[in-house]
């Protein structure tokens, strides 16, 4: 009697835990069950702790995890927001031209693509052929900095000013070239002056300059012929003599001085100009010079009562 009631006692229990077994759902199972699928682009405002909500309408399709706080953290390969995800590096399943996407909130209008099998980024449009590839505007707050080259229909600044966009040397201070879009004037190794191209140094043209005129850096106006730096100028031969001295930094050894009678410059020189010919008292010539110091303008007889009116130009 005993060996039957404890062999009926074992039955029972075992049958007890057979029916608890089967009524556990397998792994599968559970992650099945666990799984939400929604069409509405993104996920609801609270999601489970422990549920997966997919959109596979998506493309890629997307997933968020539920989290003890009902957060919506998201899962592999789904969408990044700054509330949820805090990391030192992001890395995608898979290298591609799409690898990582930014959208705006309705998860269709794209931001930022990375191509992470190129190293490319695309902003507003997918990465074309360049490291960076913006399809609109581009502010630059501070400097650009470009290791080989640039490639722009145009450039522009933030803001109109006199030294709106600058060029420097690699040191970032020395200035090459100026721009000031507000008078639209160039400034090539200085500010940019009162010309549209102010270049301090030399200026190589290769073909051909037209210019209705031309201007020297500085102009000289003076009957004794003090003319400091100046390449060009009025100056006098005074009244009897025969000669003035030019005194100017601009002359070199290889300088063409150019001089010219001009006997409409006395308002300038504030003298009445001698209206002798040139047949009286010869043509003016050049007769001495001395590099980086003056040069010697001479005439054959000298003017009768007023002072001979001269223009000079130097070309180096």
């Amino acid at each position: 009697m005993k060996l039957k009631t404890l062999i009926l006692i074992i039955a029972i229990i075992s049958f007890g835990l057979l029916i608890i077994i089967s009524s556990i759902p397998s792994k599968q199972e559970a992650q099945v069950s666990q799984r939400v699928v929604f069409t509405s682009g993104n996920p609801p405002s609270n999601c489970a702790p422990g549920k997966v909500y997919t959109n596979p309408t998506l493309n890629p399709a997307k997933s968020w995890v539920g989290s003890n706080t009902n957060a919506c953290t998201p899962d592999v390969g789904g969408d990044i927001t700054p509330s949820s995800v805090t990391t030192a590096s992001i890395k995608p399943p898979a290298d591609s031209t799409t690898a990582l996407q930014i959208f705006k909130n309705d998860g269709v209008t794209r931001v930022m693509d990375f191509d992470t099998t190129n190293a490319r980024v695309g902003i507003n449009k997918t990465p074309g052929p360049f490291d960076l590839d913006v399809n609109g505007a581009a502010n630059i707050g501070s400097g650009l900095n470009v290791g080989a080259s640039v490639t722009a229909g145009t450039f522009r600044p933030s803001a109109d000013g006199t030294t709106a966009l600058l060029i420097t040397k690699a040191d970032g201070t020395t200035p090459i070239e100026e721009v000031d879009t507000s008078n639209r004037r160039i400034g090539i190794n200085k500010v940019a002056g009162a010309f549209d191209l102010d270049v301090n140094g030399a200026v190589n043209v290769g073909t051909s300059l037209t210019s209705a005129t031309l201007l020297s850096a500085s102009n000289c106006a003076n009957t004794g012929g003090t003319c400091g730096s100046a390449s060009a100028g009025a100056v006098t031969i005074a009244a009897a003599a025969t000669t003035v001295t030019v005194n100017t930094t601009a002359v070199t050894a290889n300088s063409e001085i150019f001089v010219q009678n001009d006997s409409s410059l006395g308002a300038r020189l504030s003298v009445t100009c001698n209206t002798q010919s040139s047949l009286t008292l010869g043509t003016p010539r050049v007769t001495a010079r001395s590099a980086g110091t003056s040069f010697t303008i001479t005439i054959e007889v000298g003017p009768t009562t007023n002072p001979m009116c001269l223009n000079y130009r130097i070309v180096n």
